[in-house]
């Protein structure tokens, strides 16, 4: 088996286990976590669709990180949305 070959398998296994994720995400109704997960299988497609390429560990390791900070951007500005807000009120 070529090590191609081989990563390939990985990622379809890490396809695989989104996949039981995500159910077990929709199961438990935790909307948090499928939205992340939702995220995550839709970026993995676009790399796949728009770059007609497989997807290796390297753009998924930055995939998700490109989320987090992505995420963490999106926190810190609805806090200082909402604290902008509350000190509007409170004048």
């Amino acid at each position: 088996m070529s090590a191609a070959h081989a990563i390939r398998e990985d990622l379809q296994m890490t396809n695989e286990e989104l996949q039981k994720e995500m159910i077990a995400a929709m199961k438990a109704k935790d909307k948090v976590r499928l939205s992340i997960i939702r995220q995550v299988k839709a970026e993995v497609k676009n790399i796949e669709v728009n770059e007609r390429r497989d997807v290796t560990e390297e753009d998924v390791n930055s995939m998700i990180k490109r989320l987090i900070k992505q995420t963490s951007e999106t926190l810190e500005m609805s806090i200082n949305c909402l604290l902008y807000t509350s000190d509007a009120a409170d004048e």
